[in-house]
């Protein structure tokens, strides 16, 4: 991805629901074993979000699983940065700041 600009956390619980709910789609997971891949992915997103999203050299976030995404927002006709530079989104914040609010 082009131009990564937040990194979101998700909670060892959460991944966990994720994987039990892949693993009841037998058919995807007989071509391709998503389920034993997608915590070594959400770990190695944190390792290269860090820098990819926060800058080089930045320090990476207290996280331990996330997911890398490019927020934008449809504005005038086009996509249009909400905010400069990039966020970590931790599963304790609301992500609602990240657009406008003080939050972040």
């Amino acid at each position: 991805m082009a131009g990564p600009n937040l990194l979101v956390e998700i909670g060892a619980a959460d991944l966990a629901d994720l994987i039990a709910a892949l693993s009841l789609h037998v058919g995807e997971v007989k071509r391709n074993s998503y389920h034993t891949r997608l915590p070594a992915w959400m770990l190695d997103n944190v390792r290269r979000g860090a820098e990819l999203v926060g800058g080089r050299g930045a320090k990476a976030p207290d996280f331990t699983f996330a997911t890398i995404y490019r927020l934008q927002q449809w504005r005038g006709g086009k996509l249009q940065k909400i905010f400069s530079g990039g966020k970590f989104l931790s599963v304790k914040q609301n992500p609602a700041g990240l657009f406008g609010s003080s939050t972040f």
